[in-house]
């Protein structure tokens, strides 16, 4: 028997490295959104409900963007709707600059919910896309695939803990004081 994975040599291969791309940074993100809640909160003296809102604007992103990212996708397919999501996501990546430079509470928990609807859509589109890129018999080896690699994003993110904190500490002396 061939020992190799069943998409190693596929001709539907670089899309999927592309894709496991795509879940590594999205997964990332979303997992280093916690870890930096801590340090948000000192930089921005955000109080607890402030904290809470912070982390939760990821489901509130989930919960509004789910079924206009499945609206999108219907429209306009997969491939588009995966450069739709990172265009988005972008926009509320370079949103952070502003609102740290202010810095705005307010304009971070819009930049953070526009990463958020960004990643919901790529997930919404990525998800499937994974299922239907090669032949049938190997989608299930290929959804196994990304569940395994989300499982290692979920442990790999929070071990850059210190590389977190820098930033912070480089984020701390570049704002003025929040007050």
């Amino acid at each position: 028997g061939n020992s190799a994975s069943p998409t190693a040599s596929a001709p539907y291969g670089k899309a999927l490295s592309l894709l496991a791309t795509l879940f590594f940074m999205w997964g990332f993100i979303t997992v280093i959104n916690n870890t930096l809640l801590p340090h948000l909160r000192s930089v921005f003296e955000l109080n607890y409900t402030q904290t809470t809102l912070i982390e939760s604007v990821w489901f509130i992103a989930y919960f509004f963007a789910s079924m206009p990212s499945a609206w999108l996708i219907e429209r306009i397919g997969y491939k588009k709707a995966l450069v739709a999501g990172l265009t988005i996501m972008a926009v509320g990546a370079l949103l952070m600059v502003p609102a740290a430079r202010l810095p705005s509470y307010e304009l971070t928990l819009f930049a953070l919910f526009v990463i958020a609807s960004g990643i919901t859509l790529l997930q919404v589109a990525a998800n499937p896309y994974v299922a239907v890129i090669g032949p049938p018999q190997s989608a299930a080896a290929r959804r196994a695939a990304e569940a395994e690699l989300r499982t290692r994003i979920d442990k790999f993110a929070p071990a850059h803990e210190r590389l977190v904190g820098a930033m912070r500490r480089w984020l701390q002396k570049r704002l003025p004081a929040a007050h």
